[in-house]
This record gives C-alpha cells, structure tokens and sequence, in this order.
C-alpha cells in the first residue's frame, strides 16, 4: 500500500461534472466501476466516475475499506498517471486517513489477525500477515511483544519471523523493548533488529554489545554481538559510540528520508513504561525533532558530558519551540512546544553560543535567533565579547540571525570593545528597511524558470530568493516568515506543490500568505482545477514578466500582517538606535541617520522610535524631513508629537532654531489637536532654543488654547 500524506482538495470543484443519475448511485459501486475503467484502459471515463464517487462525499470509514482493496502496483500506476487523475486520488487518499488511524491501533483487530496467522491454513495465514504489516505495522509489535518471552523456541523464531516481516514498521518499537527487563525478549528484539538492517537501530543495539554497562557474556550481550555483525557494523562503533548515536539525531534533526519516511499515515514516538509499549502520535512538524530528542537522551544518558550532543539537543528544543511558535492557540500542544526553550537554556551559555554558530552552519535561522534571545538573557555586558558565535552572528547572511545579535550586542554592551563592534550599527540601520520591502520566495526545482522569476522581481522593486525543493522553501518561509508571497512549481520533483500549500496553510505563521503556483501552458487546466480558490494567483510558463507582474504587484499590497515579524524587528532596531550615544567610544548612532530618515514614510511603530533616535543624534541634515513629517496633517498626533521633539531636540544640538521650524511650530500650537497632543507641543517648545520674545509669543499662543480658571 502506497502511504503518502496529501492534501484534500474541495469535492465541490468536481460537482459540476456529475450527472444527476451517477450521484444516485450507491458510492462503492461507482468507485469499483472506476477502477474496472481503469484496468480496462478508458481513463477518462474513469476519472468521471472518480470524480462522481468523491461527490457522494464518502466517509472517511468508506475510503479506507474501499483503499485497502487496491494493492501498492495499483496505486502507482493511478498516481503516476497526473494531474486530475493524480489529485483526485490524493483527495481520495486523504479521506481514508482518519479512519485509516483508528484501525491501526485496533487491538481487537490486530488480535484476531495474530491468532489466523497462528493457526490457519498457508494461504489464510499469509493473507493475515499482508494485512498485519499493511493495516496495522507497527502497532502490531505490542501484541507480539509478550511472545518473544516465550518458553518455546517455535513461538520465539515464529514471532521473530513474523516482526522481520513487518519491515521497519518494528524497528522503533523494537528499539524501545530493549529497556525490557526480560533478557530473553530482549535478545530476541536484538536478533529482529539485526535481521532488519536499520541504521536506526544501530547505536541501541551497539550499546548493548559494546557500551557502558554491557556484560560481557550475556544472552543480551552475545545477541547484540550478532546483531551489530548483522548491521554491519563491529569495532568502529564501539569506538565512537556516541558519535553514532549523535549520527542519528542529527539525522532525525535534518528530517533525512532514510530515517524519516515523508509518506507516513502517522507520526507515532514509542516509549516504554512499566515492562510494556506505549504509543504517542505527534505532529507531523514535530515527529522527527521528538525521535531525535528521544536519541539523544538516551545518548546523554551514557556520555553525560558530551557537547556535541548538548548542543544539538539543545538545537532540537529550540526547533520545537519554533514549531509551537507556528501551531495554532487550540492546539494542546502549543503551549507547552513554546516553553522548549526553557529546557533549551539549561546547559548553560556556552552551549547556547555553540548552538548559535552550529544553527548559522546549518542554515536554521529561528534556532540560532531562539538561542541569541536566550544567551542574551544570561550573561553580562561584560561577558559579551568571548562569545564566538554571538559576535559571528553579526555577520551572518540570514538577516533576521544578524539582526537579533546586533540587537543583543547593543543592549549588553553598548560601549563595544568586542569583536563585531564596528557591525552592530550598520546592521541595525539595515534592519530598520525590511517592513517597506516586499519579499517573494520562488520555490522552484527548475533554475532557469527560478533564476529568471528572481531576476525580474528584483528588478521590479522586490527581494526575491528562491530554493530548488519544496522542503528547504517551505523551511525557508517558517524559519523567518516576512515573505509576501510564496510561488511555488505546479509539478515539484520532490515534493508536490499539494504538500507545499498543505503546510504553509496549516501553519498559523504562514496561513495567510498568499501563495501563486508556477504552471506550464499545458498543465494550466489540471492546476486550477486541483488548487481551486487554495491559492491566490496561477503565473504561466514561458515567463513574460509584463504579463504576471501587475497582479501579482496587486496581490501583494495588502499583506500588511505578513510584514509584522519585518516591522517589529525594524521597531526594536529603530528604539536601540535611540537609546545609543550619538557620537563617542564605544556603538554610536550617528552614522544611521540616513537609514531613520527613510523610515519616516512608514509603519508609525517604527517612524515614532526612529523620530526620537533622531531627536537624540540631533543632525541638522534630518530637519527638513522631519519638518515635512511634522506638517502632515495625516500623521496621526502620536508620532506628530515625537516630530515636534525631534525637530526641537536637533535645533538644540544646533544651537539655534530655523525660522520655518519655530513657525511651524507655532501654527501647530494654533492648529487642532487633544490635550495629549498640546502637552507635546508644549514641552518641545521648551526644548527649543530661542529669545525671550519667541517664548513668550509661543507661550501666549499656548495660553490661548489651555485655559485655567480659578475659582474662589
């Protein structure tokens, strides 16, 4: 059987193409004469029947009999045929899922099929073990656990045979069995994890031949000895044992293919608790970060010591504190995802800078940002400068990773003295742009079309990157989601634009971004009718830039909530900028004055910090702009008022007030504005220097517009 996890796509985009009679036909029915059509070669008739089936709206109990019919050759040759026939199987699939959940696990199920297998004749007793291995897989191994114990030899070797079979499907659960206390059903665990040829297996099975605590001589420890030979594998483990372990949880960590199947119907993390198997599922964003936090527990467990393990685990926490960043508020789990990064601090900040530089080496921005935020909780000011990884991370090509550690660095040690002193600033200045850019990832795994979309946004304004896979873009936009908008390939290699879309929307971060897919002419059909009003814009190959350019420009303009991860680093920048010296030893603000000057036409949040940072360094090149900033009457009177400060505070530094400045001034004093706005203007008049005479023709106008009156 073919497990591949896939969206569901809207029955109601093939409703048009039903006759009334077919809907009227009983839903099984219809869907075994679609597959007698396809065995039978009349593919389009097939997929009308398809499409008639899933507008019966078939329950998710219905799919999975009706799927578990089909054999693996079937579902490829279906698969493979493409677009609409392709998502409508996708669609078909997805329904099965849920009730494909509530079977696995079924014990009553799993029972009855173990007891056919036991005592049946041949040809029913292979048939059970096809539907163990198919509907059941791994939640099977719990009822065939207790065999292993067994006093008979024929129902250990049966069992055992019967687990090999299962494939993979046992080895996680097999790896947990080996914390049993039974050494025979230990030792038979080791043998089936042997037989198995797993790597995922490999560091358990080599602790127990070679590792800490192993008794030489053991039934356990001779069965882990021929397992390990079994694996391959002999006296270069027991060499680097943790290395190997270590192996495996970065390899769990990178999500890799050949220890994380990407298809699975589940994503279940076994355990073991008093002398049985218990089964936990996750999401599918966290199973791989809690298999190779299991690992590296169990690493700890037995090098408690090792840095490199700290630190990766410590990675992982942080990853997980990601993923409940991104999970949605009813979603039990976010809360507690969201404090990984409690658990992330306890080793400590040495741990925490190494997992700065080994996020930076691995491309993973929001764990080395988690990690800066942490390290930059912990230490001092005057700490700050022995701290590799933090001053690298100044220097770091992911921008959001630069500007975290330069925001860090200036709060900690504002007086420098440190490696990435001469970085700080600028990358500060550099951050206060990022909320007026729109950015756009192109996912692509064709480079020409990639290179040329890139090219021709860029040119027209934007900042647009791109990736070759659908992993590493939808990675991409998770680990620092400012982009506003996500084009992705119709037809991937490596991942379906399906899954791409799947995962953005059902991430609380990305949801809302809108998402345009890259079609070829000849696939544009089949693309919108697979996709439907799941994304936002279809652009046509061959790319003519003139033709998909405005509305994507159209699409665009109001993503203003995509912006706010953008604007709040921009704010934070904008406000240390204020709070630094404008000249002198040590970070100065003085040199980011164009970069504050160019803020002040955007988010109010960032102009109104910008504003008083200006104030504060008091160049006289920034008057005219803020006087035009000041005299707009559409700003709203809170950033007004920070403009009102500014322009006094620079005349202050100057020595001296222009004319234009004190009228205007004076014309805002007589103009409109709330009393929280008067008392702004009030106290920027008394920053300002002038004459006797100018006060006092500014205090009147005041006056005129604050009365008090005393009563007797």
């Amino acid at each position: 059987m073919l497990k591949r996890g896939a969206a569901r796509y809207a029955a109601a985009l093939f409703v048009c193409l039903i006759s009334a009679s077919g809907v009227a036909q009983d839903a099984e029915s219809v869907f075994k004469e679609a597959m007698d059509l396809y065995q039978r070669g009349r593919d389009s008739e097939a997929l009308v029947k398809i499409k008639e089936f899933l507008a019966t709206d078939p329950s998710s109990e219905t799919a999975w009999k009706l799927r578990s019919t089909l054999e693996a050759r079937e579902w490829s040759s279906l698969l493979i045929k493409g677009g609409e026939h392709e998502a409508a199987f996708r669609d078909f699939f997805a329904r099965s899922i849920p009730a494909a959940r509530e079977h696995l696990a079924d014990p009553a199920a799993i029972k009855a099929l173990i007891a056919t297998m036991d005592g049946g004749k041949w040809g029913e007793m292979q048939k059970a073990m096809l539907k163990l291995a198919a509907d059941h897989g791994e939640y099977a191994v719990p009822e065939l656990l207790p065999r292993l114990a067994s006093e008979s030899t024929e129902t250990r070797a049966t069992t055992m045979e019967w687990l090999r079979r299962l494939g993979r499907q046992s080895t996680m659960p097999l790896i947990q069995a080996l914390d049993m206390d039974n050494p025979m059903m230990v030792s038979s665990a080791l043998s089936v994890l042997g037989q198995l040829k797993d790597r995922r297996a490999l560091p358990y099975v080599a602790a127990k031949a070679m590792g800490p605590g192993a008794e030489a001589g053991s039934v356990i420890q001779t069965a882990a000895s021929r397992a390990l030979a079994e694996l391959g594998q002999g006296a270069s483990v027991s060499a680097d044992l943790a290395g190997n372990f270590l192996s495996l949880a970065e390899s769990y960590y990178r999500r890799s293919e050949d220890v994380v199947d990407p298809f699975r119907a589940t994503y279940t993390v076994w355990g073991s608790a008093d002398g049985a198997l218990t089964a936990h599922e996750v999401p599918r964003d966290l199973y791989h970060l809690k298999l190779a936090e299991e690992v590296l527990f169990d690493a700890l467990a037995l090098f408690p010591a090792h840095r490199d393990a700290q630190v990766l685990l410590t990675s992982v926490l942080l990853a997980q504190q990601d993923v409940g960043a991104g999970a949605s508020a009813e979603e039990t789990q976010a809360a507690a995802l969201r404090r990984a990064g409690d658990l992330a601090s306890v080793y400590g900040p040495e741990v925490l800078d190494a997992t700065i530089a080994k996020a930076m080496a691995d491309g993973r921005s929001s764990v080395a940002t988690s990690a800066i935020r942490l390290l930059a909780s912990t230490i001092t000011g005057e700490q700050a400068g022995s701290f590799t990884g933090l001053n690298q991370a100044v220097g770091s090509s992911q921008k959001d990773v630069k500007y975290e550690a330069a925001l860090a660095l200036a709060m900690l040690a504002p007086g420098g003295g440190y490696a990435a002193q001469d970085q700080v600033v600028p990358a500060l200045a550099d951050a206060l742009g990022q909320d007026a850019i729109r950015t756009v990832v192109v996912i692509d795994d064709r480079e020409e079309t990639r290179n040329r979309l890139i090219a021709d946004l860029n040119a027209r304004g934007y900042f647009a990157y791109g990736t070759p896979s659908g992993a590493l873009g939808v990675a991409a936009v998770r680990e620092y989601p400012v982009e506003d908008l996500v084009i992705v390939r119709y037809n991937l290699n490596d991942a379906t634009a399906f899954q791409v879309v799947k995962e953005l929307k059902g991430d609380a971060r990305t949801a809302e971004k809108p998402i345009a897919v890259l079609v070829d002419a000849a696939d544009v059909t089949a693309a919108k009718s697979a996709f439907g009003d799941k994304v936002q814009a279809f652009i046509e190959t061959p790319l003519v830039a003139e033709g998909y350019e405005p509305s994507l420009r159209a699409l665009v303009a109001g993503t203003d909530t995509s912006r706010e991860a953008a604007t709040q680093i921009a704010v934070r920048a904008a406000q240390t900028l204020a709070h630094l010296p404008p000249r002198g030893a040590g970070l100065t603000s003085g040199a980011a004055v164009p970069a504050l000057l160019a803020t002040l036409k955007g988010d109010d949040r960032v102009r109104s910090a910008a504003l008083m940072a200006l104030g504060r360094i008091g160049d006289p090149s920034s008057t005219t702009a803020i006087l035009e900033l000041f005299k707009d009457s559409t700003a709203p009177e809170a950033v007004r008022s920070h403009a009102a400060h500014a322009l006094a505070s620079v005349a202050r530094s100057a020595g001296n007030a222009d004319a234009t400045v004190v009228q205007a001034l004076m014309d805002a004093v007589k103009g409109e504005g709330g009393a929280d706005y008067l008392t702004s203007l009030a106290r920027a008049c008394g920053v300002l220097p002038v004459d006797g005479a100018a006060k006092r023709e500014l205090l009147g106008a005041l006056r005129s517009r604050i009365k008090v009156d005393l009563k007797e």
